[in-house]
């Protein structure tokens, strides 16, 4: 167990009709930042850190039948004293850690049976090392379902990664090596994105 602190103010308004909006600042401090070591699968002990952002979110449904949604989120982490990445290179930055992150998504409903939404995720681009030498590039993906509802059933399409982003979902970098090489060589490894596909579904509701 580590000593953690952490602080927390924000507003909410629904001045509009069918608005919720709620906008937060947040602060974090830990005494050790534990991190995904991706060669191990387990996580890590580091040093001290500090976080800190600003997050808005809003759901507004102007219509029985139409909903927005969207979420902004604006963070800063760094670790309190220098840590040492491979090579040993120096620097305060807390691998994986994603500075801007935004969700956006709209659904309609139709009383006639008739759904459909799009769902769009960014990430911005953010540091795979503790110098910040290495970054993953920022992703955005965009997702889309439509469908029809008749007393019990319900089929849909959904198209997964509608515009073929060539993104990853994680990346981390850290020494690997293949049969034959005499020694580890620092390097990315990712998890792509799945890419472009569509879907089909057929739900009975009991």
């Amino acid at each position: 167990m580590v000593r953690t602190e952490g602080a927390e103010i924000g507003t909410r308004t629904s001045i509009l009709p069918g608005l919720v909006s709620t906008l937060s600042l947040w602060l974090l401090q830990s005494s050790s930042e534990l991190t995904f070591a991706g060669d191990s699968g387990d996580t890590q002990a580091h040093g001290p850190s500090r976080k800190y952002g600003v997050e808005w979110a809003s759901f507004y449904r102007p219509t029985s039948w139409l909903t927005f949604s969207a979420d902004f989120s604006l963070t800063r982490a760094r670790y309190r004293e220098d840590q040492v990445a491979v090579d040993n290179r120096r620097g305060r930055y807390i691998a994986n850690s994603i500075p801007v992150v935004v969700s956006a998504a709209a659904v309609v409903e139709a009383p006639v049976g008739v759904f459909a939404g799009v769902r769009l995720r960014y990430f911005g681009s953010q540091p795979l090392i503790e110098d910040d030498s290495v970054r993953q590039p920022a992703s955005t993906i965009v997702n889309a379902l439509v469908g029809y509802r008749w007393r019990r059933y319900e089929v849909s399409a959904e198209a997964l990664n509608l515009f073929d982003s060539k993104a990853d979902d994680i990346a981390y970098y850290y020494p690997s090596r293949l049969a034959g090489e005499p020694a580890g060589v620092n390097d990315l490894h990712v998890h792509p994105a799945e890419p472009f596909q569509i879907r089909g579904s057929l739900t009975v509701h009991f």
